[in-house]
C-alpha cells in the first residue's frame, strides 16, 4: 500500500501564501471558542451551463438565503430565503438546484426560485448531487432510515427510487463527472489504522477503484471534491492543508493551494470551461493564546484552476 502525506511545509506552494500561517498551542486550560462572524458567505457551486453565474448559501445574523450571483454584473437574485441549508447545494443542468435542509431531506427547486419540491421524507439525507439531467444522488446515514436503510439511494425529480448502493464508511464528500457518471467519493471515516482513501466508483460494474490512501492527521479531512470537466483530473479541499487535485489515471497528486490556522478552503466548484475554480474560504483571526479561541468568516474566493490569482469575489 502506498500512502501519500498531504503537508503544507516550506515547499513552492505554500511559501507563495505568505500570509497563511498555523496558531501555536494555546497557553491555558480554558475551553476554545470559535466565534462566528454574523455576515458570512457558504458553500459557492457554478452554473454548469453559465460560468458567469453562481449560487452560494448567505448568512446575515442567523438569517440564510439561497443566492444566484451573476460575476459579471455582480447582481444577486434570492432564489430561497430563510431555508438553513446543509452542505454545499447543487446546481444541474437541468435548471434545478437540489440541497438538503435543517430537517435532513433533500429538496429541490428550479433556479428561478419556483417549485420548491420535497423528494425524500425521511430522516438522514444528506449531501444530495445530480446525476445527469433526471436522477439525484445522495447519503442516507441511519441504517434505520426507510426505505431500505442505510447507505446511498439514486431517485428521479419525483423522488421514486431508482437504485440503492450498501456503501459502508462512506464519506459526506463526493462529486459527479456527467460523464459517464463518475462517482468519486472521498472517504475520511477513517478505520482504527487512521487510513482514509478517495476511491472513483464505476456505476457500471458497481465496484471500488481506490485513487490512492492517506494517513488521517487531523488537518486533512476532506471538505469538498469535484471532478474537472476533463473527467481526468478531481480536486479536494481539505480541513487545513489546502487544495489539491489528482489525476484518476496517472494518481498524482499535485497541491494547488497551501492551507493552515488562518486560512483554510472548504467547499468548491468549477467553472464549466474548466478554467476557474471557485472555493469557500473561511479566514480565522483574532486567536487568543490562553484559550485557544479565534473568530471565523466564510467568504468566496475565484482562482485561476491552478491557483493563481486568488481573490474575494466581493471585493
Amino acid at each position: 500500500m502506498c500512502l501519500f502525506f498531504q503537508t503544507c511545509k516550506k515547499d513552492k506552494v505554500c511559501n507563495q501564501y505568505n500570509s497563511c500561517e498555523n496558531f501555536p498551542p494555546k497557553e491555558g486550560f480554558g475551553i476554545s471558542v470559535i466565534k462566528q462572524m454574523p455576515f458570512q458567505k457558504h458553500a459557492p457551486c457554478y452554473n454548469p451551463n453559465n460560468g458567469n453565474e453562481i449560487i452560494y448559501v448567505k448568512e446575515a445574523n442567523n438569517n440564510y438565503q439561497l443566492i444566484k450571483l451573476n460575476l459579471q454584473s455582480k447582481v444577486e437574485t434570492v432564489v430561497l430565503d430563510n431555508t438553513n441549508i446543509v452542505g454545499q447545494p447543487k446546481w444541474g443542468k437541468n435548471g434545478w438546484i437540489v440541497f438538503s435542509k435543517l430537517d435532513l431531506n433533500v429538496y429541490i427547486i428550479k433556479d428561478n426560485g419556483d417549485s420548491i419540491r420535497q423528494v425524500t421524507h425521511y430522516f438522514e439525507n444528506t449531501y444530495p448531487t445530480f446525476m445527469g439531467k433526471d436522477k439525484i444522488f445522495f447519503v442516507v446515514g441511519s441504517e434505520t432510515s426507510p426505505p431500505g436503510g442505510g447507505g446511498n439511494k439514486v431517485i428521479d425529480l419525483i423522488g421514486n427510487r431508482l437504485d440503492s448502493l450498501k456503501v459502508k464508511d462512506l464519506g459526506a464528500t463526493f462529486g459527479i463527472s456527467d460523464i459517464n457518471s463518475n462517482l468519486t467519493i472521498a472517504s475520511w471515516i477513517c478505520g482504527a489504522n487512521s487510513i482514509c482513501s478517495i476511491k472513483h466508483f464505476d456505476f457500471i460494474n458497481k465496484r471500488y477503484l481506490s485513487l490512492y490512501d492517506f494517513e488521517f492527521n487531523g488537518r486533512n479531512n476532506i471538505q469538498g471534491i469535484y471532478w474537472h470537466p476533463n473527467n481526468e483530473d478531481i480536486y479536494y479541499s481539505t480541513y487545513r492543508e489546502g487544495i489539491f487535485k489528482v489525476n484518476k489515471n496517472s494518481k498524482t497528486i499535485t497541491k494547488i493551494k497551501c492551507g493552515c490556522d488562518s486560512k483554510s478552503y472548504r467547499y468548491l466548484s468549477i467553472s464549466p470551461d474548466g478554467s476557474k475554480l471557485i472555493v469557500e474560504r473561511v479566514d480565522a483571526t483574532d486567536y487568543q493564546n490562553k484559550t485557544g479561541s479565534w473568530t471565523e468568516e466564510g467568504k468566496i474566493i475565484i482562482m485561476d484552476i491552478d491557483g493563481s490569482h486568488e481573490r474575494n469575489i466581493f471585493e
